[in-house]
């Protein structure tokens, strides 16, 4: 399990740096996403930004989980790797023509993470509710 949420993170990481610098931020140029995707994205330029960042969330808490001793601090740990992400992503931007930093970007990328990290401890606390009965 360690490895699949492993590679599942991996996988993220190059998936945000990868439509993070593409030269046009509008994602036309990538044919084989639907439609729909592309106008919601379009509209929400932002929460484009957080989605990723859920699942992210999500994965980093579970990796935490399955070490020993659990560490009950883990959220903080992983919302600065994932905060180094977006940074890094932000930074590439920079560099890329027709691409430009933002700033909210960040902090929808940092409220996703945070969304994620919640989201899991909710779920973990839910389960270990319902194994008690």
């Amino acid at each position: 399990m360690k490895k699949l949420l492993l590679i599942i993170t991996f996988a993220l990481i190059i998936g945000i740096f990868y439509f993070s610098w593409l030269p046009d931020s509008t994602l036309t140029s990538e044919k084989y996403l639907p439609i729909w995707l592309l106008n919601w994205s379009n509209e929400y330029v932002n929460m484009r930004t957080a989605v990723p960042f859920v699942v992210i969330g999500v994965v980093l808490e579970a990796r935490s989980g399955l070490q020993k001793p659990v560490n009950n601090k883990s959220w903080i740990y992983n919302t600065l790797w994932a905060a180094t992400i977006i940074i890094s992503a932000e930074i590439g931007q920079y560099f890329t023509d027709k691409r430009h930093t933002d700033l909210y970007d960040i902090m929808y990328g940092i409220v996703g993470t945070l969304t994620g990290v919640t989201f899991y401890h909710l779920t973990f606390q839910l389960v270990k509710k319902f194994k008690k009965c």
